[in-house]
């Protein structure tokens, strides 16, 4: 940093010894001084001026200037050292603003990660629990900073809490991502599960063997019989798109609903059929009307549910 200190104390304190060590080798010299004699001649000689000198003048005269330059030097390399100083501390002053400021950017930067990774595990937490999800830990530690810790040592610190929190946000990102595709999933099985009662009414005919009411023969009744007055509207029990819909032989008026995942609903001995074929259903969308069409014996919906085309009690899935 600039002039050595160090350098100039010593040549300062050589400069005193060589002055100090000139005076003990000449101060004889001036209890016995030697005199000069200074003539001044003008051009036309009348007038001749004399001027007696003492030699200690000289000397003295020496001196003075020799102390002169020296204090001039001396003062040339403080201005120098003082400047260089100076500049130093401006630059470190600069330096510790900088870092300041960053270390405040890096605190909010951390605050606000922190505010955001605080509500993802939250949101994570709360709904892993509603679905009874095993809940995801990263296994991230976050150590906290010591107060003695170095400036520098402390912006590294924050810096790797910065980073490590920025990995635990992006992991608990992907842990939504993750149980939203799967709530979406669960969703669309929900949407998909024939839980509404297509119309309200009694059984009349369960699920299993029975003897036919027309026929009297004993046969295997795929479905249940719901009854309902005529022209009662009929809801799709799940969401799905209609693969049939129109007379069906015995059925009479049907209209059947692919709702994916294998489940296939069949709605039957309608008065009408509001829906086309390929039509996508919402779940309770009204598709039909109660009716007597088809082998019947009065007004009422005959209601399936199959699994991989095999037929399922539908009382299994309706509630209420």
């Amino acid at each position: 940093m600039g002039i050595n200190t160090e350098k100039l104390k010593k040549f300062f304190e050589k400069a005193a010894f060589s002055i100090k060590d000139f005076w003990h080798k000449h101060k004889n010299d001036w209890k016995n001084p030697k005199f000069f004699t200074l003539m001044i001649l003008p051009h036309d000689t009348t007038n001749v001026k004399k001027i007696q000198l003492n030699s200690n003048w000289f000397k003295i005269f020496a001196l003075i200037s020799v102390i002169f330059w020296i204090s001039s030097l001396f003062m040339f390399f403080s201005y120098f050292n003082l400047k260089n100083k100076v500049a130093y501390l401006e630059d470190v002053e600069k330096k510790a603003i900088k870092q300041k400021i960053e270390m405040e950017t890096l605190n909010s930067k951390i605050q606000f990660l922190e505010t955001q990774l605080a509500r993802l595990q939250n949101m994570d937490l709360k709904v892993r629990e509603m679905v009874n999800l095993e809940v995801n830990s990263s296994g991230i530690n976050f150590a906290g900073g010591n107060s003695n810790t170095k400036s520098d040592d402390l912006t590294k610190v924050m810096l790797e809490r910065a980073e490590n929190l920025e990995r635990e946000i992006k992991f608990r990102e992907k842990s939504m991502s993750e149980l939203i595709e799967y709530l979406e999933d669960r969703r669309s099985l929900f949407m998909a599960t024939p839980s509404l009662w297509p119309v309200r009414g009694f059984i009349t005919s369960d699920f299993g063997w029975r003897r036919d009411p027309i026929t009297g023969i004993t046969e295997f009744h795929e479905g249940i019989d719901i009854a309902s007055p005529y022209g009662a509207k009929v809801v799709a029990a799940a969401e799905g798109i209609v693969i049939e819909s129109g007379p069906d032989g015995g059925y009479g008026k049907v209209v059947v609903i692919d709702h994916g995942y294998g489940i296939v609903t069949r709605y039957a001995h309608l008065s009408a059929s509001y829906v086309p074929v390929g039509k996508k259903v919402k779940k309770g969308e009204v598709i039909g009307a109660v009716g007597n069409s088809g082998k019947s014996t009065g007004p009422h919906v005959h209601y399936e549910v199959r699994i991989d085309g095999v037929p399922v009690n539908p009382l299994k899935y309706l509630f209420g």
